[in-house]
């Protein structure tokens, strides 16, 4: 594995946090994986960008039976003008048959918002069987989208996006808060 992570004493506290570590950029990709086995564990990760096709974390050409694996981490957009897809998580397409793994609990995702209608929090889409559990997902324009991959969503909280959750999710998904109705 490759781990990407901070030490306790540089990591947050559950809110973004200026004094310690993050990696931000503008208008660019901020963090892109294309690594088959990847640790990401208490960063903040933070993208600013009035450019379309950005994201806050990028998994992108993965290898079948890869496992990546996110967690205790903030993902922060801030987006301005009307762009096209911009994404904090972006689990990239793949055509084949699901056999990428990605594991994704206790993050925050939030600001994923535009004057457009295509920013999303979490995005993912053919190729990989994901799960994500205890996830709080708010003020974005897509919570947690997903096209085509098996899905498996506990725990989560996906509140005061345009749309909290898009797509059908595995029937063993569970215990997921969304709202207000918008």
């Amino acid at each position: 594995y490759i781990k990407i992570f901070t030490t306790p004493e540089a990591r947050h506290n559950g809110k973004w946090d200026e004094g310690k570590y993050r990696l931000v950029d503008s208008n660019v990709s901020v963090l892109v994986i294309n690594e088959d086995y990847v640790k990401i564990e208490g960063i903040q990760v933070k993208l600013i960008s009035d450019v379309s096709y950005r994201y806050a974390i990028y998994l992108y050409e993965i290898n079948d039976g890869a496992l990546i694996e996110i967690s205790h981490s903030i993902i922060q957009g801030n987006l301005s003008g009307t762009l096209t897809e911009c994404r904090g998580l972006n689990i990239s397409w793949f055509p084949t048959e699901p056999t990428r793994v990605a594991k994704i609990w206790n993050n925050i995702v939030y600001g994923f918002m535009d004057s457009g209608t295509s920013a999303k929090a979490i995005a993912i889409f053919q190729g990989w069987i994901v799960y994500l559990y205890n996830n709080t997902v708010y003020n974005n324009y897509y919570g947690i989208f997903k096209s085509a991959s098996s899905v498996i969503v506990k725990n989560n909280i996906s509140y005061n996006n345009v749309d909290n959750y898009y797509g059908t999710f595995d029937a063993a998904s569970t215990n997921n808060l969304s709202g207000p109705d918008q």
